[in-house]
Order: C-alpha cells, then structure tokens, then sequence
C-alpha cells in the first residue's frame, strides 16, 4: 500500500505542479531575504544599543552637512544637535591639544556653532578622553568648501535608505571624485573642518530625527531577526520542494506516446519514465541555451539601479523568477535524461560521435563491399595522395615557421609528423599481421584442416575480403567433405541393407528348392515348402517393386491425376482396412481428430492412399502393442495438417532424417518385416503432390506430420 502511494504522487501531474509552484516561491522568497540581509548586512549581529550609535553618528553628520551647505530639508536648528564648526583644522589635532590642556577654539576660525557655553565644554571633556555624561558627543573631518561644485549632498527618505545611510556622497571624502570615483587634488577654496557636536539628553519631543533612531534600531533589529528566519525556512522549504520536484520529474502512471518507446521505461505496473517535452533537447545544447539566458539576464541586471527602490526591487524578482524558472526546467530535463538512461547518448556530442562511427562503418562496409583490381589501384591512389599531402602541408608549416622564427612551432609540427608516421607504421605493422593470418589460414586448408577460421577483426578492406573468401572455402569445403562421408556411410548402409532384404528370401527359396529336389520328400512336405516359396517369392516381389517405387518417386517418373479429396474419409477407409492388423496387436486408434466433416485438399487418389497406406502399414509393424495410436487432421490458414503419432516398439536411436532415407528401419536388428522403403516412398509421392513430409521423434514417440495446400 506504501509503495503504491508512492507512485501515485509521483506520477501526479497536480502534485508536481504543486511542487515546481511551491519550489519557485520558496526561491524567490529566499533570494528577497538574501538581498535584504546583504543591504543590511553591516547591521547584521549588532546590538540594539550599538545600531542606536551607529545611527546616532549617521544622523549627526548628515545635521552637519547640513549645516555646512545650508540645506533646508533638515531642520537642525531646531533640533537636539549642537554644533561647532572649526575651520583650518582636524579632530585629531584638537584632540591632542585638547589633552595637553591647550585647546583653546578662539584662536581658530569658527565658520558656524550652536552650541553654548557648557555645552562646547562638555565636548572639550569629549575630547580630553573623559566620559560625558548628559549627552552624545562626535567628533568629525569634512573638506568643505562653497564654491566646489563637485561636493554634493545625496540622501534618501525612502524606506530602503533609512536610517540615513551614507552610501558614497563625495562630500565625506575629499580625496575621490564623487562622479568617477578617481582620486583628485583638493580643489582650491576647499578646506578642511572639524565638527565637533553634540546631542544633548533627554531628546525633547518634536520631527527631531534623533526621536526616531531608537525606535528605528529596535524595528531594524526586529527585522532581521525575522529575515534571518525566514531566509532559513525558505533556504530548507527550497531545497525540500525541489528535490521532491526532481524525484517525481518523468514519472508517468500511462505513457502519452507510445509511438516512441526508446522514450519510455518501465519501472513497475503503472509507474514509467517517458523523456518528453524539454527532456528531449541535448543535455550539452540544454546547459548552452540555459547559459546564453543567464548571460541576457546579467547584462539587463545593471539596468535596474536607474529606476526607484520599489521599481527595482519588482525587476530583480522579475530577473529572478525566469532565472529560477528557467533553471527548473534545466534541471528536470537532466534528471528525465538520467532517469530514462538517455543522459550521455542524448548529448550532441554522443550523437555526433554515434553518426561518426556509423559512418565510419558504412564507408568500411562499402569499401568492402568493392571487389576487383580498379579498387585497388583506387584505394592505393587514395593513400598515396593522403601521405603526400600531409608530407608538403608539414614540411611547408616548417618552412615557413623557420623563415619566422617560431621554433616551438617547428618542434610542434615535427613532433606531430613523427606521431602520424609512427600512427602508419603501426598500421602497416596490422595490415603484415592479417597478411600473415591469410597465409596462415590458405596453408592450413590446403593441408585439410578446413575447420581452420581466419580472424576477420581489424582487417583492412581488401585483405578482409580474401579473409571471407577462405572462410567461405572453408565452410564450403568442410561441408563437402561432410556430405561425402555421409553419402558413402548411407550407400554402404543401403548397399548392406538392400543386401540383407534380398539375401533373406533368395537364401529361402534355394534352401527350399534344394529340399524339393530330394526324391525323400512328402507330398504334405513339398506343399509345405511350396507355400515357404511362394511367400518369399513375393516378398522378393514387393522388394522389386518397392525398389521401382522409390526410385520413380525419387526422380518424379510418376504420373499424377490431381483432383480435390476429402482426406478425412480417406483416412477412415484405410482406418477400417487395417482395423483388424491393428486389433491383433492390441493398438488401440484414436481417429477422433478426423471427425470434424470434410477437410479438401488437392491429390492424387491413388498416390495419396500409397502414402497413407505406408503410414498406416509403419503404425502397424513398428508401434507397441497394448498402446494407442492417434491421426489428428487440422486445417491452419490455406493449409492442411495430417499428423500420425504412435509409440514405437524398439527403441529409436537414429534421426528422424535419417530414418527417411532408403533401407533405413528403425528397428536396426531389421528383425520385422519390411524394405525400410516405407517412408522414404511417402516423402517422395508427397512432395510430388506440393506437399511436405516431416518426421519427429521425441523418445519412444514416433510422429509424421503431412501438410497439403487446403483445396
């Protein structure tokens, strides 16, 4: 039950719609926290406290830039911020003036101040390194100067800029062009200042901005520790969904196109693997599509920095969803490959490969297919040319290579020379060696041995096929000498066999007349071995005339009458003439395959009852007694089968061909009667009939199965 919900949610095409969805959300959700913790990535880690000094300094420069520029978008006059501003100097000299007790800032040139008395106090104890209690005092450079136009002032209210971050306004560093980024010399009119402010406590109530960094570090500290989850839980959910994504990638319950089954493999019942849609494309050429789009989407990606915060961020999710998107699908392909087996044999270059060698072969195959002198002198032409050309293409490549002066060149080339020579000797040395195994094997046929195979793999073409040539010689020669023996070892067999049945009734009939000769002899007596006389006087006939017989139908000297016949009631009128043999030897026959109505053919009568005579005659002589006996007729197609089966007596250790042939009985003792003639005159009168006469033997049981074409 397990194991078939398995299956059923991977081949569940909303289940893996689900997945691809769920997956892609996950991607795109992890890919927004990622880019919020980058940009925030300085606050990351950060105590509240810590993110409340960092933004307190922000706030406090961008006051003072303000100050300094007279920007009027910042109310810092009215605000906790208390300044002063020191021109011709910088912190750290007042700060070591300030803790050897020489700080005195009337003797400098204060471009702007705010702050009173007690306060510029509280900042010089700053600055002496004591702690100031009752206030946040910082200490900053500015190179400042009004008639620099290349010092701007650039911050954003917007929710992805809070709290003020500075980014790379050129008014913090005088150093850099804000522009272009290279460094410049200080511009004339442009000096140095120190700011020296502080923010005293309690911050009063008010659009003061100091009011809102407390509460903004705490929110931003909140927040990313939110983000820090959620990218985590989308991180796993991703990789979760994907993977589930992938497992159920090319599972099928029944496959779409079963035109095409090199696309398809069977896993189990209802669970197959089919390589469709995007699988179908190459892997190699898959990854090079994919890449090209990653290439458009990174050179579109620098386009989305000119445009609000919001626009940008929509783009980028944009960007990012084909790219996931996209490489979903990249994915999934390779994995239906993988799992469909077509992952390497599927690539470009696995097919360019495949089609090379498979025209490699069919140049091979047609080149041997060629016989004869002309290709030769063709074949010897082309690789006379081929070495030529490659000779004069080096030897020039070195030529002009030492002309120049590129020795490495030359050495490459001399070296590639050298392994293209080596690459034809051994080559030569492959081409001696099946020469070698040709002579090898044309000696070893000549001196008889014609089992003797030469080795066809890697021959040239020409040479393989004289290879062929004396392995057909071979074959041929060895089935020659293979049929000879078997057709003097079956003409002794006959000559012994015709010798015995004529010898048994000649030896008969001269021992009986030599008997009946004699004057002692009785009249009950030479009636006896007159009957002896006659009966093998006519089985010396039947020999005679089966002989003829066999010989007539071997050469197809017999004349034939071809009408239709109802072999069905053929074989129930000869059934009835040997009824009674049959019964002496206790056969019992079985006829019920002849019982299904007329079965036509196209026969000779008397030919057809000859046949089925010497059938139901060899059923008779050589099947068991106490056993059964079957004729079975079956009509297949435009054909007619007639099967007679029984359980011979002797036991049968010869082949049913040869049991066919002439004087050949299975009862080798040739103790029962007959020529042996039996079923080779009824293959021969079949034949002539256009039909077929097959003999099986499986153990004890003898079967003969006759076909004629169905009238």
């Amino acid at each position: 039950m397990r194991k078939e919900k398995n299956r059923q949610w991977r081949t569940s095409t909303a289940v893996k719609i689900t997945l691809f969805i769920l997956a892609i959300v996950c991607i795109l959700t992890t890919a927004a926290g990622g880019g919020m913790l980058v940009y925030f990535g300085g606050d990351l880690g950060k105590s509240e406290a810590s993110l409340e000094g960092t933004f307190y300094e922000d706030a406090a420069r961008k006051y003072a830039v303000a100050a300094l520029t007279g920007d009027s978008s910042l109310d810092f006059r009215n605000s906790n911020f208390k300044y002063v501003i020191v021109e011709g100097t910088d912190t750290r000299s007042l700060s070591e003036e300030a803790r050897k007790g020489k700080l005195k800032l009337s003797k400098y040139n204060i471009a702007d101040k705010t702050a009173d008395a007690d306060e510029i106090q509280l900042i010089v104890r700053h600055l002496q390194g004591e702690t100031v209690i009752g206030g946040r005092v910082f200490a900053f450079d500015f190179a400042y100067g009004k008639d620099a136009s290349y010092y701007t002032l650039s911050y954003d209210r917007g929710l992805f800029e809070w709290p003020y971050n500075l980014g790379s306004s050129g008014i913090y560093n005088d150093s850099y062009d804000p522009e272009t980024g290279m460094p410049v010399e200080k511009p004339e009119g442009v000096s140095d200042c120190a700011i020296l402010c502080l923010i005293s406590q309690p911050l009063h109530s008010g659009a003061d901005l100091f009011t809102r960094i407390a509460p903004a570090a705490r929110n931003i500290r909140t927040m990313l520790t939110g983000l820090m989850i959620v990218f985590a839980a989308s991180v796993i959910l991703a990789v979760i969904f994907a993977v589930l994504y992938l497992l159920a990638a090319g599972h099928v319950a029944e496959p779409q196109h079963k035109d095409r089954p090199e696309n398809i493999r069977m896993l189990r019942e209802n669970d197959y693997i089919e390589v469709s849609g995007i699988a179908l494309l190459p892997a190699d050429l898959s990854c090079v599509l994919y890449l090209i789009l990653c290439g458009i989407l990174l050179g579109t990606a620098p386009a989305l920095g000119s445009g609000s915060a919001a626009a940008d961020a929509i783009g980028f999710m944009i960007l990012l969803l084909v790219l996931s998107v996209s490489t979903a699908l990249l994915l999934r392909g390779i994995a239906i490959q993988c799992k469909g087996g077509m992952f390497l044999r599927n690539t470009l270059f696995c097919r360019f490969i495949a089609w090379v060698r498979r025209q490699t072969a069919n140049s091979r195959e047609r080149e041997s297919s060629l016989t004869g002198v002309e290709n030769l002198y063709r074949r010897v032409r082309g690789h006379f040319l081929r070495e030529t050309g490659i000779t004069v293409i080096m030897g020039l490549v070195v030529l002009f290579s030492t002309l120049s002066g590129s020795y490495p060149t030359v050495l490459l080339t001399a070296a590639l020379y050298i392994a293209w020579r080596i690459y034809r000797y051994r080559k030569l040395q492959e081409a001696l060696g099946s020469f070698a195994a040709l002579k090898e094997g044309a000696d070893k046929i000549s001196e008889g041995c014609f089992d003797h195979k030469v080795p066809e793999e890697g021959m040239p073409a020409d040479l393989l096929q004289m290879a062929r040539a004396l392995n057909s010689i071979s074959d041929s020669l060895d089935k020659a000498v293979e049929e000879r023996m078997k057709s003097e070892h079956m003409q002794t067999e006959l000559i012994t066999n015709v010798s015995h049945d004529i010898r048994t009734p000649l030896t008969s009939i001269v021992n009986y007349v030599d008997l009946l000769s004699k004057d002692d002899i009785t009249q009950e007596q030479q009636k006896e071995y007159l009957a002896i006389l006659q009966k093998q006087a006519g089985r010396l006939q039947k020999l005679t005339v089966d002989i003829m017989d066999a010989s007539r139908a071997g050469s197809g000297k017999v004349k034939l009458s071809m009408m239709p016949l109802d072999v069905t009631t053929m074989i129930s009128m000869m059934a009835g003439e040997y009824s009674e043999k049959l019964s002496s030897k206790k056969i019992d026959l079985d006829l019920e395959g002849t019982g299904k109505g007329a079965v036509m053919i196209t026969a000779d009568p008397d030919q057809l009852g000859r046949v089925f005579s010497n059938l139901f005659s060899n059923m008779y002589k050589y099947s068991m007694p106490g056993t059964r006996a079957y004729i079975d007729v079956r009509k297949a197609e435009e054909k007619v089968e007639i099967a007679f089966l029984n359980i011979s007596e002797a036991k049968l250790h010869i082949t049913a061909q040869e049991l066919t042939e002439r004087f050949v009985r299975g009862d080798l003792a040739r103790s029962t009667e007959g020529s042996g003639l039996g079923l080779s005159i009824a293959r021969g009168l079949t034949e002539l009939m256009n039909g077929t006469f097959e003999v099986f033997i499986e153990g004890d049981l003898f079967k003969v199965k006759v076909t004629f074409p169905a009238a």
